[in-house]
């Protein structure tokens, strides 16, 4: 691909675009940031602010209402959900003086040793059904990682994104919120 045909892939439309086939479909935005982001990650830029930088553009695709919508068809599900339920926040102290092995002593020297803040997120509230599936997503991120055996790399990280998204329905495309223009 020229340099030229990936800058106009890679930019979203500054004006109207010129009429289009009718199955061709206008790319959203808020794709090309998660695009951008993801591209940084890739350089080797892992910071917490391009991380919610590329939550805040997920937040705008519909992957996290139809993951919402997809966990309400069960029960138990929907009531977590309808609750908007948050768990307390995680004691590694505590954790950590758990039997040698077992998941909660593995996660708390996982944390200990990458230094990160187990409740980061502490005081968070979630508006929508998306917000709370991103915010129990990003809660549980770094168990996540211990429990896959996906390391923090941009692989691993790619990797665990991967993992995330099997249980969620493919989404459709085009979108079902645009009218057909067939």
């Amino acid at each position: 691909m020229t340099s030229t045909m990936a800058s106009t892939l890679l930019r979203p439309p500054t004006e109207s675009p010129a009429p289009r086939h009718p199955a061709t479909q206008e790319v959203p935005t808020h794709l090309f940031r998660v695009l951008g982001t993801l591209m940084a990650m890739g350089g080797g830029d892992t910071s917490l602010q391009l991380v919610g930088a590329l939550a805040e553009g997920l937040l705008e695709a519909p992957s996290y209402a139809l993951a919402a919508e997809h966990l309400r068809r069960d029960p138990a599900c929907a009531a977590l959900i309808d609750e908007r339920w948050i768990p307390s926040a995680h004691d590694l102290a505590r954790l950590a003086e758990l039997p040698e092995g077992s998941l909660g002593q593995v996660y708390a020297a996982a944390m200990a040793r990458l230094g990160y803040d187990p409740n980061l997120h502490a005081g968070m509230e979630p508006v929508n059904d998306a917000h709370y599936m991103e915010l129990r997503l990003s809660q549980t991120h770094d168990l996540w990682h211990v429990v896959t055996g996906f390391d923090t790399s941009v692989i691993g990280e790619i990797g665990l994104q991967a993992f995330h998204l099997t249980p969620v329905p493919p989404i459709p495309w085009p979108p079902r919120s645009r009218p057909s223009r067939c």
